[in-house]
């Protein structure tokens, strides 16, 4: 449903590990729900491009692409534990910040109601901790 690093800082919530941010965690990549992605398929379908245009559809019309640091803080806060969050040094060679260039015809124009990231979408079963 989600990212990757989202899905690692769950787990490491629930193991009670430090959530590991590299680098300033400033990066940012699109959160696009499971059922976002087959409703852009069905509007895609339903409202095909003009002949020789090209359309991408954006699942989120306001552009949230959370960083890392966000995320962290975002299941730290819905973790019902102490939960802390280690900053190390990044060991992979990349640009600190987001390259990320989102540029695609919004979705939400043709009636999508995008799953948006919230405390709520983040449930953890803390009785196998």
């Amino acid at each position: 449903m989600f990212g990757t690093v989202l899905n690692r800082f769950v787990i490491q919530a629930v193991i009670g590990h430090p959530l590991t941010v590299y680098g300033p965690g400033s990066q940012t990549r699109g959160i696009i729900d499971i059922r976002d992605t087959v409703r852009c398929i069905e509007l895609a379908c339903e409202n095909p491009a003009n002949r020789g245009e090209f359309r991408v559809l954006q699942p989120d019309d306001r552009g949230a692409c959370p960083s890392r640091r966000s995320r962290a803080g975002t299941v730290a806060g819905a973790y019902p534990a102490e939960v802390t969050i280690e900053h190390l040094d990044n060991p992979r060679v990349e640009r600190p910040g987001s390259l990320l260039q989102r540029q695609a015809h919004p979705a939400g124009r043709l009636g999508l109601q995008p799953h948006l990231l919230s405390d709520t979408l983040i449930e953890v079963d803390v009785q196998h901790r």
